[in-house]
């Protein structure tokens, strides 16, 4: 029997679009080259992501044509019967966030990419120095400083590079700008006064001068990318073009331009940059940190329906999955329709989870008019409509569980125009058709996920974060509060990411703040104008006696892998608010703006329970 793991595996792997096997990373290894590595890399050496040592680079080995590299050692493998080979057609994204120049994008001081908020392990950037230590003190190359052209034998980082091109980490000795300001200034590839930086490679077939392809600075002062300017200062990063290089590495040098030098260090170094590693096939790279539920009870997804910790499933293979009356959704968005705006359904077979899905589109709005929304659909936990999951008024649930299968169309990447796309939570208040009660002001919440915006330096992957209205964080421009991943067992391997055109498994957790007569785990200071204390600092409820605690705990998992978890959030501000909607399953484009183009999204197993629920298993063709 086919198991939760293989679905993971089928999560690592896009499904290959028609337009040939290649277009789908193009962008992201147009800079990294096609010679592959000078000689096999040691196993560390692949695994140079934050927590993660590489062995150090040897000269004089040979770059593909010669004999293949010995493979590393295969991960640790699931039950017996149960094979981690790729389905065939399926594509593999970087191991490593890829640089970028793009303001937005690009590395900052604290992040290694700014549109996706992925951290250094170090803020103003990591390496990996001679011994493949993080961040280590044995630097690959020490030069005295000094002004005018430097040269900088970098052979030892070749094969690392070769590996996976993230590109050189160069620092000034005293490497903190805030104690020292005054870093050296280097002429940069844009730059009208001095030659840019260049790397030339010599090797038994020839000299090769690799073009620069991005180069960028890390200010502590700047919150955006500093990758297109004239001049480059320390620490920067920089990335060349090493495709075409073949033949056993003799040396290579890296040159750089010092147009002005300063006091407060005596050397500058030269590293292999530490681009943090991507979690997307989390079995094979994470499996320790895979969490499995109770669909892994179970011998198909579809199977939970009738598992007693679960209030309600659905899937959809036709329009009355859809539809208020003929399913088990209470409530419908009216944008449901075929070819005029929005929604557009068309069903799939997910035969690889025994499901079908919906892909459900938006389609460019006229001018002038909203083209944000994409889905809206309600699962009510209360009693209305006599569904046999709904509870009665006042007996709403205070923690739950909400997962869902989800898969980002490619052409997403192209068509969406606003800082994200909101995707389907929980929600809750004390009565869901009161309206407007949802909102903290009425005492509620509204907890959904999201996906970020485009990386233009890393196509097609996407950052999963929970967008949430709750009691404790009003802002006054309506916006919510972006909660971004933060377990640390699973940053310290990596950061997990969402792939266009991969099934995903989204699954969300809500256990709602406690209240009492006095203050617990508090306090929580907001600003919304309603109920105070006397320090204004803790939320009083309407019935004058109970305080609101802020002990709330909020979770999410990708594929399997925690990614959130908190236990502080003041989520709630009314005694008589639960859990009303599992799932607000709600796709919004933004935002107010209509996409450039039409986006489409697929989406099916959708579950809400009283315990984890996990990714579902695999099954057979």
């Amino acid at each position: 029997m086919f198991t939760r793991r293989q679905f993971l595996q089928k999560t690592a792997y896009g499904i290959a679009l028609v337009g040939g096997g290649g277009w789908f990373w193009t962008d992201i290894h147009a800079a990294t080259g096609g010679a592959g590595p000078i000689g096999p890399p040691s196993p560390a050496e692949t695994a140079h992501g934050p927590s993660r040592a590489a062995a150090p680079g040897v000269r004089g080995q040979r770059v593909p044509g010669e004999a293949p590299p010995t493979p590393p050692p295969p991960p640790s493998l699931p039950p017996p019967g149960i094979t981690l080979q790729p389905p065939a057609g399926f594509l593999v994204p970087p191991k490593t966030v890829q640089l970028g120049e793009v303001a937005d994008d690009g590395p900052v001081w604290s992040y290694a990419n700014r549109t996706m908020n992925i951290p250094w392990a170090a803020s103003g950037g990591d390496y990996l120095d001679a011994k493949g230590v993080l961040n280590g003190p044995a630097h690959a190359v020490v030069v005295p400083i000094g002004g005018g052209l430097r040269s900088f034998d970098v052979s030892s980082i070749i094969p690392r590079l070769l590996t996976d091109n993230t590109g050189f980490f160069v620092r000034y000795s005293n490497p903190d700008p805030k104690v020292s300001p005054w870093q050296p200034r280097i002429s940069a590839r844009n730059s009208t006064t001095g030659p840019g930086p260049a790397l030339h490679i010599v090797t038994d077939a020839g000299s090769f001068d690799a073009p620069c392809v991005a180069d960028v600075e890390l200010s502590p002062s700047a919150g955006s990318c500093l990758g297109t300017n004239v001049a480059l200062h320390t620490p920067c990063l920089i990335k060349f073009d090493l495709g075409g290089i073949t033949g056993t590495l003799i040396s290579a040098t890296l040159t750089l331009n010092f147009e002005a030098v300063f006091a407060g260090g005596t050397s500058v170094t030269v590293d292999y940059l530490a681009m943090p590693a991507l979690i997307y096939d989390p079995v094979a790279q994470v499996p320790d940190l895979v969490q499995y539920g109770i669909a892994s009870s179970v011998a198909k997804d579809s199977d939970l329906a009738s598992h007693p910790s679960v209030l309600c499933y659905s899937q959809f293979a036709s329009d009355a999955d859809c539809r208020r009356g003929t399913s088990n959704w209470n409530w419908v968005s009216t944008n449901y329709d075929r070819g005029t705006g929005y929604f557009n359904p068309i069903y799939k077979n997910w035969s690889w989870v025994g499901l079908h899905a919906v892909r459900m589109e938006r389609k460019v709005a006229p001018p002038g008019t909203d083209g944000s929304s994409i889905s809206s659909a309600s699962r009510y936990t209360v009693t209305r409509d006599g569904l046999p999951f709904e509870r009665p008024i006042g007996q709403q649930p205070q923690e739950l569980y909400c997962r869902y299968l989800l898969m980002i169309d490619p052409d997403v990447y192209a068509g969406m125009n606003e800082l994200g796309v909101k995707l389907p939570g929980m929600d809750g208040n004390y009565d869901h058709y009161i309206f407007g009660n949802s909102s903290p002001s009425g005492g509620g919440f509204s907890g959904r996920m999201e996906h970020s915006k485009q990386s233009p330096s890393n196509p097609h992957l996407w950052e999963l974060r929970g967008y949430f209205y709750i009691a404790g964080y009003v802002d006054t421009g309506l916006r919510g509060l972006w909660l971004h991943p933060n377990v640390p067992a699973t940053l310290a391997q990596g950061y997990p990411v969402m792939v266009s055109g991969r099934p995903a498994c989204v699954e969300q957790h809500i256990r709602l703040n406690t209240y009492s007569t006095t203050l617990v785990n508090g306090p929580a200071v907001f600003h919304d104008g309603l109920w105070w204390n006397q320090d204004n600092t803790q939320r009083l409820d309407p019935d004058g006696i109970h305080w609101h605690n802020s002990d709330g705990l909020i979770e999410f998992w990708l594929n399997g892998v925690k990614v959130y978890s908190a236990a502080n959030h003041l989520i709630r501000a009314d005694i008589r608010s639960g859990i009303t909607q599992a799932p607000w399953a709600n796709f919004f484009h933004g935002g107010k703006l209509s996409p450039i183009a039409p986006i489409h999204y697929e989406w099916t197993g959708v579950v809400a329970a009283t315990e984890y629920i996990g990714p579902p298993k695999l099954q057979p063709a």
